[in-house]
C-alpha cells in the first residue's frame, strides 16, 4: 500500500514512499496528514518572552517586503482565529489527528534515556488505543520537515523553489535508498521567516531566521512537486 503524508507547517504536503522500489501498489492509495506549528493563541510561556496577549499572529500582521518582489505581509484565509477556541480547532483538524516525533534527539533527552522514551511511546499507544484516537501508532517510518534543511538555497534573498526542489530530490533518493525503514518525503509549498526577524534591521543572510526565502513557489509550480512525488 503507497501511503501519501500530508505535512503542514509553513503548509506543506507529502506523499508516501517506502523503502521497497518498484511496489505494485496502486498510485490512488493515499493517506493525507498535517504538520501544525500551535502558536497562535495566548499562552503564559510566551507572554514572559514577548508581553502579554502575544501570539504568533503578531509576527504575520507586522511583516514587511524586505526585497523587491517579496510578497509580505500575508492575510490567513481564514482570518487570525485564537487556535485555543475548541471550534476553530476542530475547523483545522477536521477529524485527521496525527502525532510525530520532531526532533529524536531532544525526545529522547528529555526522558532522561532511551529506555524512557521508549516508556513513553508505549505509554501514548497504549492511551491512543484505548481512548480509540487512532488503531496503532508504530514507530517504524521516518520523514523530513522542510526542503530547507536539504540544499538548493544558494541566493539570497530569493531561492528558486525549482533549484530547492531539485536538491531535496537528491537528498529523497538517497534515503530511500539507505533508510532500513519507509521514508515519507514532504512536499513544501513555501519558505519564509522573514516575519521573525527584526522588521526595522537590514534583512541580511546570517542564518535562521535572517535565510533566503522560497521564491517562484506558484501553484503550477507546487503542482509539478505533487506529480514528481506521487511517482
Amino acid at each position: 500500500m503507497r501511503h501519501t503524508f500530508l505535512s503542514l507547517s509553513l503548509l506543506f504536503f507529502a506523499n508516501a514512499i517506502t523503502a521497497q522500489r518498484g511496489s505494485n501498489a496502486p498510485k490512488d492509495d493515499y493517506q493525507v496528514a498535517a504538520y501544525y506549528f500551535p502558536n497562535y493563541h495566548v499562552d503564559a510561556r510566551n507572554e514572559r518572552y514577548f508581553g502579554k496577549g502575544w501570539t504568533e499572529w503578531q509576527l504575520l500582521q507586522n511583516a514587511k517586503p524586505r526585497f523587491k518582489g517579496h510578497q509580505q505581509p500575508k492575510t490567513p484565509l481564514w482570518d487570525y482565529k485564537d487556535e485555543a477556541d475548541p471550534g476553530v480547532m476542530a475547523q483545522k483538524i477536521d477529524g485527521a489527528p496525527y502525532f510525530s516525533v520532531y526532533d529524536i534527539g531532544m525526545f529522547v533527552r528529555s526522558f532522561d534515556s532511551l529506555a524512557g522514551a521508549v516508556k513513553a511511546i508505549r505509554y501514548f499507544r497504549e492511551k491512543t488505543k484505548a481512548a480509540r484516537f487512532i488503531r496503532v501508532l508504530p514507530f517504524n517510518s521516518c520523514t523530513s520537515y522542510v526542503w530547507y534543511h536539504y540544499g538548493g538555497f544558494n541566493a539570497f534573498p530569493g531561492a528558486a523553489y525549482e533549484s530547492v526542489k531539485k536538491a531535496y530530490i537528491a537528498f529523497t533518493d538517497a534515503a530511500v535508498d539507505q533508510l532500513p525503514v519507509p521514508y515519507y518525503p514532504n512536499i513544501t509549498m513555501g519558505w519564509d521567516p522573514s516575519p521573525r526577524t527584526d522588521q526595522h534591521t537590514s534583512f541580511v543572510n546570517s542564518g535562521y531566521p535572517h535565510t533566503p526565502v522560497i521564491i517562484d513557489n506558484t501553484p503550477a509550480a507546487f503542482r509539478k512537486a505533487l506529480l514528481w512525488v506521487r511517482g
